[in-house]
């Protein structure tokens, strides 16, 4: 199942997107490194691979962390928008509360990511 629908990456080459998408892993593996069961440096970066086999929980942390990674970026640009055009100018320019919209997303995938973590951790003590 999809997490992110995001149109920008039709215009990448399969290469680069396997670039930007194993950036947004290895941003995520800390995250959740400490409490993983398994030893999440065991891969091949060469090949965008594990040599360890992952559960289903935990490949699900591990997109959901990504999630978050994805949504900085995002955050970040319309942040940048809002401070370059003033609040007033913004808020005509931006037609929709995308900021608050992405700021509250980031908070609710948080919020996510940590009960699985939590969850996770506690089934696997």
């Amino acid at each position: 199942m999809e997490k992110v629908t995001d149109y920008s990456f039709t215009s990448y080459t399969d290469k680069e997107l396997e670039a930007k998408f194993l950036k947004f892993l290895k941003k995520a593996i800390p995250k959740f490194a400490y409490y993983c069961a398994q030893d999440l440096t065991n891969r091949n970066d060469t090949t965008g691979t594990f040599n360890i086999t992952l559960t289903a929980d935990e490949i699900e942390i591990l997109a959901t962390l990504m999630v978050l990674e994805w949504l900085k970026p995002q955050i970040n640009s319309q942040q940048l928008l809002k401070e370059k055009f003033g609040n007033k100018e913004y808020n005509l320019f931006s037609s929709s509360s995308l900021l608050k919209e992405l700021k509250d997303l980031k908070k609710e995938t948080e919020n996510e990511a940590n009960e699985m973590i939590t969850i996770y951790h506690y089934s696997t003590e």
